[in-house]
Order: structure tokens, then sequence, then C-alpha cells
């Protein structure tokens, strides 16, 4: 064998490795995380009345796909692990789910707010959320301002409705969201981190077993000036 069909097949076989390791990292989550795709399924969908008085509803299902195209449309890296099934579960779109339930509740615990007319932002730039709050107001919403190291603060929430003058400040409790979580993000890991997808998962058991209400807590509730 010539040199460089030694080199081929050692650039073939480094790149097989490769694409390996990143399958496996997403599909390790999935396959010990019965429990978390049961829970997606089961939580109770978000509603809005459309204009023409219609009630959309979105699951987090749904949007937990929507975001995983998203990410695999923006991320060519990405495309050889995209799957017909759920194989990522996103913390951002999950808190993002929630922190809608948590501000329609308080807002309008007994009718649903029209479709966009919630205006609801984060401290953070995590993607997953903003990609939520696009979803359920059906165009782009999107962070402005300096990113910064991820944490508990990041998880802050503003909310008002369009035609009222009620806001709502309110933030994920304490210790739903592991520090380690927090630690590794920073440090730059992703998808195959098993450290990262074992905080992750927690997180998420934690935070689709609880109702909006035991996951965030209320800030104030005031007046726009």
């Amino acid at each position: 064998m010539t040199k460089f069909a030694v080199k081929q097949k050692t650039v073939f076989l480094s790149f097989a490795l490769m694409s390996l390791i990143l399958l496996t990292g997403c599909d390790k989550e999935t396959e010990s995380s019965d429990k978390i795709v049961e829970l997606i399924k089961g939580s109770k969908p978000l509603k809005a009345a459309e204009k023409d008085g219609s009630i959309k509803t979105i699951t987090l299902y749904e949007a937990m796909k929507t975001h995983e195209e998203h990410e695999h449309a923006s991320n060519p890296s990405e495309h050889h692990h995209k799957h017909n099934k759920l194989k990522h579960f996103c913390l951002g779109i999950t808190t993002g789910f929630k922190a809608i339930q948590f501000a329609n509740a308080n807002f309008s615990p007994d009718s649903y707010p029209a479709n966009g007319k919630l205006y609801i932002k984060v401290n953070g730039a995590m993607d997953g959320v903003w990609d939520m709050f696009s979803i359920y107001a059906g165009d782009k919403r999107e962070f402005s301002g300096k990113d910064k190291p991820m944490n508990l603060s990041s998880f802050t929430f503003n909310a008002k409705y369009e035609d009222s003058e009620e806001q709502l400040e309110f933030r994920l409790k304490e210790g739903i969201i592991p520090d380690k979580f927090f630690e590794l993000k920073n440090q730059g890991f992703g998808c195959g981190n098993k450290e990262l997808g074992k905080a992750k998962n927690k997180a998420l058991i934690k935070i689709l077993s609880s109702p909006a209400q035991e996951c965030f807590e209320l800030v104030s509730k005031s007046k726009s000036q």
C-alpha cells in the first residue's frame, strides 16, 4: 500500500470515528431518557387566540422538533445526525415554554391571550429560549445586547401584553438547573459531553415534572411607566 493510500485510509477512519462519537453523544442522551420523552409528550400545550378567533395550539414536542430542525439547518456540521424522531432535548425550549405558561397564568388565567400579543424576553442569549418565543409569537424574536457567561440570572424574564400596562419580572428558581450545567456550558462543552448531558437531563426532569408556577418565582408585577 502506498503512503498516499495509507494517508487516505487514516483520514477516512478519523472522520468515521468523529462521526460515530457525535452520533453516539446524541443517541446516548436519548436512549437513557425515555422518561424525558414521556414528560415532553405529556406536557400541557400552549394555546393562544388567533385573529380570526380560532385557537392556536403548540405542543412542547412540536416546538422541540422545530428547534431541532432549525439547528440542523443553520449548522451544516450537524446534518449527518439529523433524525426523524426527536433526538435532542433542548433545555432552552423547555424553559421558554414553561416561562410562557407562567406569564400567561399570571396575566390571564381564565382566557387565551391573542397570538403575538405577549411580549416576553429573557436576560440571556440562549438560542432555545428565543426560538421558543419566536415559535409562540409567529415571528422572529432574538436577543439584543452583549452576550455574557450563562448563569442563573440569565434565566430572568420580563413579560407584558401589548394592550396592557401590567408587566412581570420573574426568574427561574435556584436549584432547578445544576451549577455543573452552567460551568460546562461556559467552558464550551456541548451535545456529546456526558457530564453536561447528565446535568441537563436532571434539570429537564425537574422542570417537566413541575407546573410552571413551581419553576419560577415572581420578582415583581407592576404598571409600566
